[in-house]
C-alpha cells in the first residue's frame, strides 16, 4: 500500500464519483468498515464531527485489511476532518478500510482512477 501525492488522480466512473463513493457516519467509539476491493486507489475524506477524539482533534482513526474485517482502535493512523482528500494505493494487500472515532465525523471513501 502507498500514501498517494495529491492530484494525480480523478473519480473511477464517467458519473463524476457519485457511483463510487461510500459515506457512513461513525458511531462514537465503533469501529465500521467500508469495502473496496483489492487494485484499487480510494480517496479518503473526513468531516461534519463537532466533538474531539481522544487526542482532541476531529477525525478518524484508520487500519487497512484483507478478507477478514479489521477494527480500528484509537492508536490506529489518525486523518483530521476537514484536511484534502488522502489518496492510498491498496494494491494486493488491502481490499477494506475500517475507521474508528470517539466522536460522530462523517467519512467518505471514494475510489479513484490514475490521471492519464
Amino acid at each position: 500500500m502507498a500514501i498517494m501525492a495529491v492530484g494525480a488522480y480523478g473519480p473511477k466512473s464517467a458519473s463524476g464519483g457519485v457511483s463510487d463513493n461510500q459515506q457512513i457516519t461513525l458511531v462514537a467509539t465503533t469501529s465500521q468498515t467500508v469495502v473496496v476491493g483489492v487494485r484499487q486507489i480510494i480517496g479518503i475524506t473526513i468531516s461534519g464531527a463537532t466533538s474531539g477524539d481522544t487526542n482532541g482533534t476531529v477525525g478518524a482513526h484508520i487500519r487497512f485489511g484483507l478478507t477478514s474485517t479489521p477494527s480500528a482502535v484509537a492508536t490506529d493512523f489518525f486523518l483530521p476532518a476537514g484536511q484534502p482528500p488522502v489518496y492510498f494505493d491498496l494494491g494486493e494487500e488491502f481490499d477494506r478500510v475500517a475507521f474508528f472515532s470517539a466522536g460522530t465525523p462523517v467519512v467518505n471513501v471514494m475510489r479513484m482512477n490514475r490521471a492519464v
